[in-house]
């Protein structure tokens, strides 16, 4: 079920009005977010839900029994642990590689048994990857590693587990919640009411003007030349190369916000996972500021135990590179998401040389200022950097990223044609980028003044002209793929 649904819309009715009829009874709360959970979910299909909860319940079982082994006096796990903790890793990674990964690695091996004269190793399924599967599977496994590392939350018992799991306005698209975000938030009494309504409802406005209006006519517009770059010309697939990451950073941030704007109509807090992304002046500052939550994993559960910055420098390097690559498969099995997870890692670690090159000098990279001509030249780079990569990120396959940056080459000046609001469009979400928050707080102070009385009236004018901006259809959610 998508946000700017009208099922959505009875649903959340219903649930928040509950919702707070119940305050003061938590059980009765959060039994209520489990069944409206599951409801939201349901209509992808019995069997997308029922391996949803499969999951669940077989991760409680298994957190259950790593907190059940007896710890050192330091608190960490001891060598008993190990093997419940590598049982539960297995059977995650199996469990999302059987559905995400399988064509993918069975095409390829069949491909390489083709070359070498062999006959086909493995079937070629057609598997349906489940909507949200990344997501609650990376969700699951960061909860039993904090486990396993004797600084996570434990899940009081099954309901409220499974609810930190399929908690709905973060389940699909995330942002990915930690056990101690979440699930103290669910053992607390919780607030008497909403905690922050200015900010729950300008989170909502904010979200529902970038999904269902900047990125639905941008995606209509601009999908066709990477679909088919072939049928364009080069000015038009110049403007589709900067307008497309701004579709996908609107359709992601917007459903980010909205998921923060449901969670804090119900009391909750979930993690903020954009920060003007492209407003980065190098990639590491991107990657701080982008799908904050997910880079915050990737370092926390992947570079980190590879040995981080504490190694020497080739290895450092390469774990870097390795991080990113893992970043890339994780959004999909195909080899356009490994060329764009290769390229951030090569820009990493391009800047982590610099930042060493910097310190081998006595020069503190945190101390340095910069030029307002170095910084522009800086941020050029790192947008240009991240715009090229999505070439292969979004295109369906590299051979059309390669058709895409070759008609981009050839400087034709045949093509389709575009709508001229695409520029103007491409402009403000660019603006969205330097001063995206410092809006926010504005309409938040803003709302604030008003009389309480006078606020629904703002909200439903708001929500009006969305619809009336709206384009005929709305864009699915791009990480909806993943």
């Amino acid at each position: 079920m998508q946000f700017a649904t009208s099922q959505f819309a009875v649903l959340f009715l219903v649930t928040g009005t509950a919702f707070w009829l119940l305050r003061g009874r938590r059980s009765a709360q959060k039994w209520l977010l489990l069944a409206s959970s599951v409801l939201f979910y349901a209509p992808l299909g019995w069997w997308r839900l029922a391996l949803l909860l499969g999951s669940a319940v077989v991760n409680f079982g298994l957190g259950e029994a790593l907190a059940a082994v007896p710890r050192k006096e330091n608190g960490e796990a001891g060598d008993r642990a190990r093997p419940v903790f590598w049982l539960a890793m297995v059977l995650n990674l199996a469990f999302l590689g059987s559905f995400k990964y399988y064509g993918f690695f069975s095409t390829e091996l069949n491909r390489v048994a083709g070359w070498a004269g062999a006959d086909p190793l493995l079937p070629i399924l057609e598997i349906v990857l489940p909507v949200g599967i990344s997501f609650y599977t990376f969700q699951s496994c960061t909860y039993l590693v904090d486990l396993y590392r004797g600084y996570g939350e434990r899940a009081q018992n099954l309901r409220d587990y499974v609810l930190y799991i399929t908690f709905f306005p973060q389940l699909l698209i995330g942002p990915i919640t930690r056990s101690r975000d979440l699930l103290p938030q669910l053992t607390g009494e919780g607030p008497a009411g909403v905690p922050d309504v200015p900010r729950s409802t300008t989170l909502l406005m904010s979200g529902a003007f970038k999904t269902v209006v900047l990125s639905s006519y941008l995606a209509s517009k601009l999908n066709g030349c990477y679909q088919a770059p072939d049928e364009y010309s080069t000015l038009e697939l110049l403007v589709a190369t900067y307008g497309k990451s701004m579709q996908v950073y609107c359709d992601f941030s917007g459903y980010t916000d909205l998921a923060r704007g449901f969670a804090l109509l119900l009391g909750f807090e979930l993690p903020r996972n954009f920060n003007q992304p492209h407003g980065a002046s190098n990639i590491a500052e991107f990657w701080r500021r982008w799908h904050i939550t997910f880079a915050h994993c990737m370092r926390d559960y992947i570079f980190l135990p590879m040995g981080g910055s504490r190694a020497s420098y080739p290895r450092v390097y390469t774990n870097l590179f390795l991080t990113l690559l893992v970043a890339g498969l994780w959004h999909g099995a195909a080899w356009g998401f490994v060329i764009w997870g290769a390229m951030h890692g090569v820009g990493l670690v391009l800047y982590k040389m610099l930042q060493d090159w910097r310190r081998s000098r006595g020069i503190d990279p945190k101390t340095l200022t910069f030029s307002g001509w170095y910084t522009a030249l800086a941020w050029v780079y790192t947008l240009h950097l991240i715009v090229v990569s999505r070439f292969f990120f979004y295109t369906p396959d590299v051979e059309t990223a390669m058709s895409f940056v070759s008609q981009l080459l050839t400087l034709s000046t045949v093509g389709k044609g575009m709508d001229l609001l695409v520029i103007p469009t491409i402009a403000l979400v660019f603006a969205m980028n330097f001063w995206g928050n410092a809006w926010r707080e504005k309409a938040i102070a803003w709302q604030t003044a008003l009389p309480v009385p006078a606020r629904p009236v703002l909200w439903a004018g708001a929500f009006a002209l969305v619809m009336v901006l709206q384009p005929s259809d709305i864009n699915p959610h791009v990480y909806f793929a993943f």
